[in-house]
């Protein structure tokens, strides 16, 4: 037991050492004749060649990686224009609803005397005067509350306010007489 405790150990007493010597690559066999330092000079050529196509590996796969990264980084750029493009749109769409619906509720909470009725419009008299058809006196049976006298008088009397005026048509009946 003792014997292939010092067989299998190394020169320490180590038994990993004595197994990895083992397992070393022991160098070929040089030929017969074979110069020494000519052999160094083969694996130094040789050990320069493997560097440089190890070197020229490395390059490609080094600009292959750029380039997918580039292209990776392009695609993430076009995603986001497109994703800015699209949230642009939906807030579009979004503030046109609500002034929309803003526009509906306000058309449907107006007062009456705001309310644009359709068979109302202005004369060109009132809009001369500077009336609008809310400030003129409604001709419909269904208004909120009678006018007052001064509003009737006022209507009457028309934009020139409290002038005494004749209206035509008084003045073309004053010539009939009565029987």
């Amino acid at each position: 037991h003792t014997q292939l405790r010092t067989r299998y150990t190394g020169r320490n007493g180590d038994a990993t050492a004595a197994v990895t010597h083992f397992l070393r690559p022991r160098p070929l066999p040089r030929p017969p004749g074979a110069d020494y330092e000519g052999g160094l000079e083969d694996e130094r050529q040789l050990l320069a060649e493997e560097q440089k196509s190890s070197r020229a590996r490395a390059r490609k796969f080094s600009m292959e990686t750029n380039r997918r990264r580039r292209a990776l980084e392009e695609r993430r750029k076009l995603c986001d224009v497109q994703e800015q493009r699209r949230r642009e749109n939906i807030l579009l769409q979004r503030k046109q609803q609500v002034q929309e619906a803003t526009e509906r509720f306000q058309r449907a909470h107006l007062s009456p005397s705001q309310r644009k009725r359709p068979g109302q419009t202005p004369t060109p008299a009132a809009e001369s005067a500077g009336l609008n058809a809310c400030s003129t006196l409604s001709i419909f049976p269904f208004r909120a509350r009678p006018p007052t006298i001064d509003e009737a008088l006022s209507h009457l009397q028309g934009p020139f306010g409290s002038q005494p005026q004749q209206s035509s048509f008084l003045s073309s009946n004053s010539s009939i007489t009565r029987y």
